[in-house]
């Protein structure tokens, strides 16, 4: 972008909603993990331009229009709760980060729906609705920090409220979307799942109108199981009834929690989950949960009380062990917990580790691995790097997939889609022509597999010599290395 580009940008939105700082542009080219500068430099990640914080729906609208005359790439930011890349800007222009199109809108009672801006927390809207006797039909475990329009982007199919009611997805009855070229479209129930997962690469989800529903009494449970694979047998039928909340914890993370004040019993596996309902429905529920979970230590409902209010701490409290974090997301069937966790075992036995399960739908479960890192480090920290296509070829061999695509993951489209793959680039061409929306993200593949598999191998094995060669290739220019990713990329421009 030129100055006079900048200026004009300005206009658009007013001085104190751009800035291009360049603290204000470091602290908007990250997300929830640390991305070592050797590895920027391999990315030939460029940083944007210009920081633009739009106020509404409109402001976007001339924000897109105003790129897509000038082919100025635009990268949407919400909270960047992922672990993904998928809110780095890569190609440089503009980062739009829309956390100031916030707030309840519109909510209506009587035919039970909320519509919020897309850059409002989780957390604001679930104490909103519950506060007068509603409650969402799904929300993040990130819900304090994680904004709708990130949430959706990202394909919200793992949460609270999803083993009962189905993805979120599902309840979205209409969404405010401004495609590439700036125009505003009003999409219906159908129409929005074209943009729940594409991370902002076909547009930019600026409102959303969601369905709620009446809140009903709730009982909490929390189980300890002696052994993983009666836990794994649990989780599996317990999804089944259909719980408001189900999740788990390993011993591994357990430790870990416990050492920043969290109490959870250090056992293969705890379960905590909610059920809800009236009356005799609620009772019968609860006699199912206890029923499944008969091979199990029933901890009480105030302890499992205390952990639903806990449910957001996880992460946060994780991250207090670091100085900084890895978290690697992915979705597999609930019966291949157990075989998995054996691989993890296997591959990770001499790191510091463990794993949070979230109950998704169709009998899926959100994975998160979490290990404890230091980017100072930085031939440990890139070994434990090479870890992330590790757990996709696990999640890959136990029937699953993963959970955000972003930028690290890309090289795994084309393997993992097949044939589909094509159809999913051709939709972003038609929707985005001249591929300015979040650039280098989930079809456009930057790095071709076999180079990520090598490098990642090679990480893992001789760590101190790859640190090396990145080190020695940050010198080169980076329009060099950006011409080289283009050449081996697929749909990089």
């Amino acid at each position: 972008m030129t100055h006079q580009e900048v200026l004009e940008l300005s206009e658009i939105v007013g001085k104190g909603n751009l800035s291009s700082d360049e603290i204000d542009i470091l602290l908007h080219s990250g997300d929830l993990a640390p991305l070592p500068e050797s590895l920027i430099k391999v990315y030939g990640i460029k940083p944007p331009e210009a920081l633009v914080f739009p106020q509404d729906t409109g402001q976007v609208s001339s924000i897109l229009k105003f790129a897509y005359e000038r082919d100025i790439p635009v990268t949407p930011r919400g909270a960047a709760t992922t672990a993904t890349g998928a809110a780095i800007p890569v190609e440089g222009g503009i980062a739009l980060d829309l956390f100031r199109i916030n707030g309840i809108m519109e909510f209506n009672k009587e035919d039970e729906y909320i519509t919020v801006g897309a850059g409002t927390p989780w957390k604001r809207i679930v104490d909103f609705v519950e506060n007068r006797g509603f409650q969402l039909g799904g929300y993040p475990s990130s819900a304090p920090s994680a904004t709708v329009g990130g949430w959706f982007g990202a394909g919200a199919s793992a949460g609270v409220g999803v083993p009962k009611y189905g993805p979120a997805g599902d309840q979205v009855m209409s969404m405010k979307v401004v495609l590439p070229d700036g125009t505003v479209e009003d999409t219906g129930p159908r129409e929005s799942w074209l943009f729940i997962g594409a991370e902002g690469t076909l547009g930019v989800i600026t409102e959303v109108t969601l369905k709620i529903f009446p809140k009903l009494k709730r009982r909490f449970f929390m189980y300890e199981f002696e052994s993983l694979e009666s836990g794994v047998d649990a989780l599996d039928r317990l999804w089944r009834l259909k719980p408001y909340f189900l999740t788990s914890v390993d011993m591994g993370l357990a430790d870990m929690l416990n050492e920043v004040g969290m109490h959870i019993p250090r056992k293969p596996l705890t379960i905590v989950g909610m059920v809800d309902g009236e009356d005799e429905g609620l009772l019968a529920k609860w006699m199912a949960v206890e029923s499944t979970c008969n091979e199990g230590e029933f901890l009480g409902e105030k302890p499992a009380e205390e952990e639903w209010e806990n449910r957001f701490k996880v992460g946060l409290s994780f991250k207090t062990l670091g100085p900084s974090m890895m978290a690697l997301e992915v979705r597999i069937p609930v019966p291949e917990l157990f075989p998995m966790i054996q691989g993890l075992n296997d591959t990770l036995r001499d790191e510091r580790w463990g794993l949070e399960t979230l109950q998704g739908d169709h009998g899926t479960i959100s994975v998160v691995i979490y290990m404890l890192a230091d980017e100072r480090d930085k031939v440990g920290f890139l070994k434990k790097f090479s870890y992330i296509i590790t757990a996709a070829r696990l999640a890959f061999r136990h029937k699953g997939f993963l959970f955000g695509v972003g930028l690290h993951n890309t090289s795994h489209m084309n393997r993992l889609h097949g044939e589909a793959f094509d159809f999913m680039r051709a939709m972003k061409l038609k929707a985005d022509p001249k591929e300015i929306m979040n650039p280098s993200k989930t079809v456009q593949v930057r790095m071709p597999y076999f180079m990520l598999a090598m490098s990642m191998g090679m990480m893992r094995g001789v760590p101190g010599l790859v640190l090396f060669g990145m080190e020695t290739a940050g010198y080169l220019p980076l329009g060099l290395v950006r011409f080289g990713l283009g050449l081996m990329g697929e749909g990089v421009k």
